[in-house]
């Protein structure tokens, strides 16, 4: 199902889990109320079966179908909010975010990744292609604070990669020898939102972002 720049798929792996259990539930509430029948409908008038015995076979199985309801129920609430939060998400569709990720696109012999160095840093910069192949790496020196790392398409071969998503990695350190960790970002307009994973991710230049990433959302013109 597709709606405004949504992308659904019913059948997630914790849906179908889901309703494995409900059926399998629901099977055994019908095995308990056949073998209660078949008993009160066999036993023997002398002996009828002991009251206490019997109450406790009804509690068992008011119990049993309280529970079938009571799953129902919670199945009708997950699909009910899992509308509901398509619904909002769906604002996201022609807004500009700002969100963490090291993913960009290489469009016209140019990548462009945002990112901020805790600290002045000596680090190997590598960059991914989708299939995770290391396809450009270099030693760089960066200062502090928010900047820029612009690749220009060309492989560590001297070849061009084609255009796609990449992703940037830092391998970086500080004077001392100690780990540095920068946090690279991307920014773009959100075309559409995917659910068919479970998860809501917002498209953005062809590139997939975890919606629970967006840092700053920007209302379109």
């Amino acid at each position: 199902m597709a709606i405004s720049g949504i992308s659904t798929a019913p059948g997630t792996s914790s849906n179908s889990a889901s309703t494995a259990d409900q059926t399998r539930l629901s099977s055994n509430y019908t095995m308990f109320l056949t073998l209660l029948t078949t008993q009160l409908r066999h036993q023997d008038p002398t002996q009828p079966m002991d009251a206490n015995q019997f109450t406790q076979q009804l509690v068992q199985y008011s119990s049993i179908e309280q529970q079938i309801k009571m799953n129902t129920n919670l199945e009708d609430m997950k699909s009910a909010l899992a509308i509901a939060n398509a619904t909002q998400l769906v604002n996201y569709v022609g807004t500009t975010v700002t969100a963490d990720s090291s993913k960009t696109t290489l469009q016209g012999g140019q990548a462009k990744w945002s990112f901020s160095m805790p600290k002045a840093a000596s680090a190997t910069v590598t960059v991914k292609n989708e299939a995770g192949a290391v396809v450009y790496s270099q030693q760089k020196s960066f200062t502090s604070g928010v900047q820029e790392f612009v690749w220009n398409g060309k492989k560590t071969d001297g070849t061009a990669a084609p255009d796609g998503t990449y992703t940037i990695s830092f391998d970086a350190k500080d004077s001392a020898g100690n780990a540095v960790k920068p946090s690279a970002e991307v920014t773009g307009k959100v075309t559409a939102l995917d659910f068919t994973s479970g998860q809501p991710y917002l498209l953005i230049d062809g590139m997939s972002i975890s919606v629970w990433s967006v840092k700053s959302v920007t209302a379109a013109n």
